[in-house]
């Protein structure tokens, strides 16, 4: 709908560029260009060192990078996956920039304690939880005004505007009735997280 006003209006022009990124074990992925263990800069405004931005101009087009990203990728359950869309609308003499971010979090990963083997892969089990286990301190942390370890993990400073920063938030928790602790934990966060306020401007 947002595309379709822009271009049926003559006094608007836009310029619409996305990216797709993944965040693994800590590390932020370029999934457009296949690019590993990109830098994220500490400032004010996202910006991820090289990350690539591909120009789109409609959403058939932004649909074809998305089947592309789908068919070369294989095991998304436990990766973070990250889809931005960024927005540069020129009205007359005005500039207008604007960001959107669609997240998909990874599932928590458990394996039972008889069947870790060695402290190695144990130190594996907790890279692979990182991101998730702080998504889950930083929602808490917010919601009791405490002190906010977005720095902890490269995804929470991926979505660190959309916790408690300058952005509209919507979230959609999956859950499983045959996974009772899962469920749980779920809820416990969705709970937690209608009690942050972020501050849109």
């Amino acid at each position: 709908f947002l595309l379709r006003m822009f271009e049926l209006s003559e006094n608007i022009s836009f310029k619409m560029q996305c990216s797709f990124l993944e965040v693994h074990r800590d590390q932020v992925n370029d999934l457009l260009q296949n690019q590993k263990n990109l830098k994220i800069t500490s400032t004010d405004e996202l910006h991820i060192q090289n990350l690539y931005h591909a120009d789109t101009n409609s959403l058939q087009e932004i649909q074809q990078l998305l089947s592309h990203i789908q068919g070369n990728q294989t095991n998304n359950t436990h990766k973070n996956l990250v889809f931005q869309i960024c927005l540069e609308i020129q009205q007359e003499s005005r500039t207008l920039k604007s960001r959107m971010l669609f997240a998909k979090l990874q599932a928590y990963e458990r394996i039972p304690k008889a069947q870790i083997q060695n402290g190695g892969q144990l130190q594996e089990l907790h890279r692979l939880n990182n991101s998730i286990t702080t998504f889950h301190k930083v929602v808490l942390a917010l919601s009791e005004s405490k002190l906010v370890p977005y720095k902890e993990s490269a995804l929470t400073k991926v979505l660190k505007d959309s916790l408690g920063g300058n952005a509209y938030c919507s979230v959609i928790f999956n859950i499983c009735d045959g996974d009772y602790e899962s469920t749980d934990s779920s809820l416990q966060v969705a709970s937690k997280m209608q009690e942050i306020v972020n501050q849109p401007r």
